[in-house]
This record gives structure tokens, sequence and C-alpha cells, in this order.
């Protein structure tokens, strides 16, 4: 069954330490659900063992209730659901969903992610291009 992100209360999220056997727990309010879940106790769904525990548990609580994180975080949340186990881009989309619950800072991951990759772009070239590479890099 799909909905609108209208029809769908906004899903706060974050991680925490439980008591043992405790893995989630949730509250709904007015207008958000509150979740924390206890990422060493999260259990992976038999057919992905490689599952990231911030992914998991947003499959448990969508069991109870429809949810949104916003557009875009929705966006690579279908992403992630849509590849296939094992796929880089599904591994890549669980760890940045991990970090933000980790967080509690969306945009803040994200400019992680952009410097690790300006980092990883630059050791590239430089490998690649020798001293040449910071006109290249300066090219884009």
């Amino acid at each position: 069954m799909t909905t609108t992100s209208a029809l769908r209360k906004q899903l706060v999220v974050e991680q925490t330490d439980l008591d043992p056997g405790v893995v989630i727990l949730f509250r709904e309010f007015d207008d958000k659900i509150r979740m924390a879940y206890d990422p060493a106790q999260v259990p992976p769904v038999v057919f992905d063992r490689e599952q990231s525990g911030s992914m998991a548990a947003r499959q448990m609580l969508g069991m109870y209730h429809m949810w949104t994180e916003g557009p875009v975080l929705d966006a690579w949340r279908e992403s992630y659901n849509s590849e296939p186990v094992g796929s880089p881009l599904r591994e890549l989309i669980g760890i940045v969903f991990d970090e933000i619950d980790r967080t509690q800072d969306p945009a803040g991951v994200a400019k992680q992610c952009l410097s690790l990759f300006a980092t990883a772009r630059h050791g590239r070239l430089a490998t690649e291009h020798g001293p040449a590479a910071p006109a290249l890099e300066a090219q884009g």
C-alpha cells in the first residue's frame, strides 16, 4: 500500500544503548513518531545478513506505522530497498543512515561524505597524474 508523505507522520530516529532484549522503542505523538534502537541488538533479517542496523530498525517499525523522514531520506530509503542484497549502493546508503542515526545530523553526514569523496578523488588524481594533479583538480 502506497501513501503520500502528507498522510505519514515524521519519523525521528536515534541510536542508543537499551536494556538487554529491548531492540527498539517507539512512541507516537500527534505530529511525529520517535524511535530509538540499539544497533548492537538489531538482528539482521533472514534474507539479508549484511543489512545495516538502521534499515533493519526502520523495517521493524514499518510493521506498525506509516512514516516519513522527508522526501530526500525517503527516496534514499526506497533506493536502498530496491537495490539487490550485496549491492555497493545499498551498502553505502545503509552506512549513511547508520551515521545519520548516530549523529542526528543529516547535513553533517552529507558534508562528511563529500569530504571523503574529495579526499579520495584528490588521492586518485595525485596517484594517476603526479605533479599535474592540482591543475586537473582545479578543472573539476
